[in-house]
């Protein structure tokens, strides 16, 4: 079994490496349920980390169904993600029925 901690600070991330979890799945905005983190966030928890880190994209809490300017928000947030060195990201795309938007998640 894999153990996976949402963290929200370098204290979180680090008390999750120290407790053995193999994986940090990074967020800001607490209080939104979850946004993006800051690039100064990501790049410290690169840094500190020797376990994985996979960062949440997601541009503002409520809904999970974006317009184009959030898409691409959400796409330059990925590309970020990666030239900072996160093993990954975690994200959600709905359609207003609430099913999976296959084609804007590819």
């Amino acid at each position: 079994m894999q153990v996976e901690v949402c963290a929200f600070s370098i204290e979180s991330c680090l008390n999750a490496q120290r407790a053995g979890a193999q994986r940090v799945e990074l967020c800001g905005g607490m209080y939104e349920g979850g946004t993006t983190p800051s690039h100064g966030l990501i790049e410290r928890a690169r840094a500190v980390l020797s376990i994985q880190l996979y960062v949440m994209i997601r541009p503002r809490g409520g809904d999970f169904c974006y317009d184009e300017e959030e898409l691409a928000v959400m796409r330059s947030d990925i590309q970020a993600a990666k030239d900072l060195g996160a093993d990954g990201v975690v994200f959600g795309i709905l359609q207003p029925n609430g099913e999976i938007d296959i084609a804007q998640t590819a």
